[in-house]
């Protein structure tokens, strides 16, 4: 079985292929994986009240 691998991805990524099948999602019980995100923006300009309000949310 030549050029397999597994790949860990959001599926929003690869939505298309899902549903063309041109990948499979595999389901793997007792698997938690996180990831950091990280917020970048521009210092000159201000959060807005709704902005603030979804990141103390996410926090």
């Amino acid at each position: 079985m030549n050029r397999m691998g597994i790949s860990c991805l959001s599926s929003l990524t690869i939505e298309g292929k899902l549903k063309n099948s041109s990948l499979v999602a595999l389901n793997i019980d007792k698997l938690e994986l996180s990831r950091t995100l990280y917020l970048i923006h521009d210092q000159n300009k201000h959060f807005s009240k709704a902005l603030l309000l979804l990141l103390e949310y996410c926090h």
